[in-house]
């Protein structure tokens, strides 16, 4: 029997037949059998299941503290028989007016002040692995303390940053660098070696520079800069422009650059120099005063270019060609005479010193035997030489060279030779007599008489002896008896002449009946022979020295003009069989022109017994090169760049090209004081950043085609780092799905359903729960959403929700307003399963198997 009461008080209590202390009677009669969670504390049996309303919460509330105090609040704890292992917590401070102030919150630690999985502050920054009471870095929305390693894509939408230290990224078999999907910064392409950076994509050379073992190339950008081109700076470019302003080949400039059309001045203030070696400039030195204004045109000149056969040419100083005509003809300080010296051999104009009297002798055609200076005036038609003696009154002597022939040395008189008393004594002997009108008996009259001792003296008597002192000329042979006596007169007939073979002392010539005589050849005559050296057999002419007369282009000589000298000494015999070694040819030919004109040169090659047995080598001189080539080759030797030799002499920041040089099987660019590698190659890696003995850079495998920063690459990912990876904002995947997150083993999850990343502010973006919401706008609604937290609310009347798929694990909460007060029909599959009644929800949970849990229904009204 029911008994309906308007208000009872009791102080029993009720009690139902075969109730129990666990069981609680509710108002409407029915007992409850479920066990529920005491304030002061409890320990759960079953899962706590918090409703989706914005009020059922967990909530730890400190509004009610009366006194300030730190605080450091566990809200979930995991414990075993070994204690509590992790937490959920916040750590802060109260006020005493219950104000709370959250220095941080976190999880995966066992305290406040020990190593936190995952800590966040007020503000937004998240730290991961911060230890004690750090908080990350302000200005960085993540810090990771410790290594971070990404299985998948990061995308970086600002800058990858170290504040503290050196970047080092290092990623297996990563072999571009990109700054998108197309364009990149750095390519290494394959086995070979070579990269490229190319910014306008992969497969465009424009603009690109390759580095491989052979060569560097920065293509159609033109310019290879050295320095601050605003201070100092130089670089070398290629012109691409065929005329005779800019001419198509390198350049090295300072304060210049190429721009594609015309050369630019980088710094205005400052004067530009240009140096090129090419097919229309030949080789070039140009200037450029300053223009004043940074980037302008300046206006360059030549001031110096050396042509192809190294003639050289200057805007102000003449040619080589004027001062070789100069050095020529001018009188030029030659040196000290050496005791060997022929002055026969001497033509060329200039002066030399003799300091030696014992070397100024006749042998060498000297004219005294006393120290002094030779000067030699040339000219193309005869030779001056003009001699002045140190001592003996500083005599001076001259002779002339025409036509084949030196004649002798005459001396110039002076007032060593006769004084003024000399000359007046002259005068006034001349002075005695009116020579001219006096009617003298006239030299040329008494020439025709002779004194009687005069005649005695100069004809000889028929009879008796006499001596004739001077020599007689006969227009007859006279007739003589034959000589009996050293001394007396022979006949023709009665002369025999006979000459000894040439030795190293010269030739005796013999003249029977009488002493010998040996003669010494001071001149050598050319031979006209056969014209062909090779005919001039090494072993032809044994312990001699001859010269010929030769056709310019016989034996391969090769020379220009109609002929040449040569010369063939052999020292000894010139075989094999008598060990005395080579024989040697010295040809005297035309470089280059004919008769007088032309470079001259020598040639010189060696033979032995029959046959001549190298080639002809050249003898260079300053017809081949002058000294402003070799100070050329000095500067290229000084300032080109060199295999293992620092390059940065201007900057001495210690670069160089090297090959081996630190020891480690290194080849590329590399920092000596550093001893850190560029860009190298080091057995199975290109190194950008690492030690010599280590790999603490950028390091690319070369056969696996990945990364390794900081270490070396492995097998399975693109890039390994050792570290950890700081970035001011966040990395990207490939294709920038803000919906996404990244998870452990590298792919990307998507955040479609219950958590979506909230972009409502731009400037902070938030992930955020996203149960969907559904409200009818009919009396129907079908619903197929994969979602695994869904709110219905129905306003209309005679409502039906179908729900024409459910997923494993959804939570759907469905809100009945109907304005008629009806019911609201809940299907699944089109099939009917629950009335929720007018004014409640009902809450349903789907299990992994797809079984559909409903708990009681509860009333509901909207409060706002």
């Amino acid at each position: 029997m029911d008994v309906k009461y308007a208000y009872y008080n009791t102080s029993k209590g009720y009690k139902v037949t075969g109730g129990t202390a666990a069981q609680f009677l509710k108002a409407d009669g029915s007992l409850d059998n479920n066990s529920y969670v005491s304030k002061s504390g409890d320990t759960m049996s079953g899962t706590l299941t918090l409703n989706h309303a914005v009020s059922s919460t967990i909530k730890k509330d400190l509004s009610t503290i009366t006194a300030a105090s730190g605080f450091a609040r566990d809200i979930l704890q995991l414990a075993g028989s070994n204690g509590v292992v992790d937490t959920v917590a916040w750590f802060g401070a109260v006020e005493a007016d219950g104000t709370v102030k959250m220095s941080y919150g976190y999880f995966g630690a066992t305290a406040y002040n020990a190593t936190k999985a995952l800590l966040w502050t007020s503000d937004q920054r998240v730290g991961i692995g911060l230890n004690g009471s750090s908080l990350p870095l302000d200005g960085y929305r993540l810090h990771v303390s410790g290594n971070s390693y990404t299985s998948g894509n990061i995308g970086v939408a600002g800058t990858i940053n170290n504040p503290t230290g050196e970047l080092q990224i290092q990623r297996q078999g990563v072999n571009r660098i990109r700054t998108s999907s197309t364009i990149t910064l750095v390519s290494a392409e394959g086995a070979s070696g070579i990269i490229y950076l190319r910014p306008q994509g992969d497969s465009t050379s424009t603009g690109q520079i390759t580095i491989n073992a052979n060569n560097t190339q920065f293509v159609d950008a033109y310019n290879l800069l050295f320095g601050n081109q605003l201070s100092t700076g130089s670089t070398i470019f290629h012109t691409n422009l065929a005329n005779s302003t800019h001419g198509y080949g390198m350049w090295l400039g300072h304060n210049l650059q190429f721009n594609g059309t015309d050369f630019i001045q980088p710094r205005g203030s400052l004067n530009s120099l240009g140096l090129t070696v090419n097919n229309h400039k030949t080789f070039s030195f140009n200037y450029g005063s300053a223009t004043g204004t940074n980037g302008s045109v300046p206006t360059l000149t030549e001031v110096v270019k050396i042509s192809n056969t190294g003639k050289i040419t200057t805007l102000n100083d003449g040619t080589s060609s004027d001062w070789m005509s100069a050095y020529n003809t001018g009188l030029v300080y030659r040196g000290v005479l050496s005791p060997t010296v022929d002055l026969n051999s001497i033509t060329s104009t200039g002066w030399w010193v003799q300091t030696g009297n014992a070397n100024a002798t006749s042998a060498n055609n000297y004219p005294a035997g006393l120290a002094g200076q030779l000067r030699v005036y040339y000219s193309s038609v005869h030779i001056v030489q003009e001699y002045t003696t140190y001592a003996n009154n500083n005599d001076v002597y001259r002779r002339y060279y025409f036509s084949g022939t030196w004649y002798p040395w005459t001396k110039d008189w002076d007032s060593n030779d006769f004084s003024a008393t000399n000359i007046n004594n002259w005068n006034t002997a001349f002075n005695w007599g009116n020579h001219a009108n006096a009617g003298y008996l006239t030299s040329a009259l008494l020439s025709n008489y002779y004194t009687k001792s005069e005649s005695l003296d100069l004809f000889v008597g028929k009879t008796g002896v006499e001596t004739i002192s001077d020599t007689k000329t006969f227009t007859h042979s006279p007739v003589i008896p034959n000589g009996t006596l050293g001394t007396h007169a022979v006949n023709r007939n009665q002369i025999a002449l006979s000459a000894s073979p040439e030795n190293e002392g010269g030739q005796q010539l013999t003249i029977s009946g009488n002493n010998s005589v040996s003669l010494t050849n001071y001149f050598v005559t050319s031979k006209d022979g056969s014209r062909n050296a090779d005919d001039i057999t090494p072993n032809s002419t044994p312990r001699r020295v001859r010269f010929d007369f030769a056709k310019s282009n016989s034996a391969g000589l090769g020379a220009s003009g109609n002929y040449a000298g040569i010369m063939t000494y052999a020292p000894w015999d010139g075989t094999t069989a008598s060990t005395g070694d080579s024989s040697y040819q010295l040809a005297f030919a035309n470089q280059n022109g004919i008769n007088g004109s032309g470079v001259p040169m020598l040639k010189i090659r060696k033979g032995i017994d029959g046959s001549w047995t190298t080639p002809w080598y050249k003898l260079w001189t300053e017809a081949d090169f002058t000294e402003t080539n070799i100070q050329q080759w000095n500067y290229m030797t000084q300032y080109g760049l060199q295999l293992n030799q620092d390059f940065t002499v201007n900057t001495g920041s210690g670069l160089m090209i090297s090959d081996n040089h630190l020891n480690s099987s290194e080849s590329g660019i590399v920092d000596i004081h550093q001893k850190r590698f560029l860009a190298t190659k080091r057995k199975e890696y290109y190194s950008y950043g690492s030690e010599y003995d280590g790999l603490g850079g950028l390091n690319f495998h070369i056969e696996s085609a990945h990364f390794g920063m900081g270490r070396g690459a492995n097998d399975s990912d693109k890039l390994a780092v050792k570290g950890s990876i700081k970035a001011s904002e966040n990395f990207k995947s490939e294709d920038e799905n803000p919906d996404t997150m990244f998870i452990p083993n590298g792919r990307t999850a998507t955040l479609k359903d219950e958590i979506v990343n909230d972009q409502s502010d731009p400037k902070d973006y938030a992930v955020r729960l996203d149960p969907h919401e559904y409200e009818f706008s009919s009396s129907n609604l079908s619903i197929d959403d994969r979602n695994r937290l869904i709110h219905i609310i129905g306003e209309q009347i005679k409502m039906v929700v179908n729900f024409k798929e459910i997923y494993p694990k959804q939570q759907i909460v469905i809100y009945n307003f109907d304005n008629g007060g009806g019911t609201m029909g809940v299907d699944v599959y089109g099939k009917r399963i629950y009335n929720i009644s007018p004014g409640c929800f009902l809450r349903l949970y789907v299990t992994k198997s797809r079984r559909i849990i409903a708990e009681q229904e509860q009333n509901c009204k909207f409060i706002w």
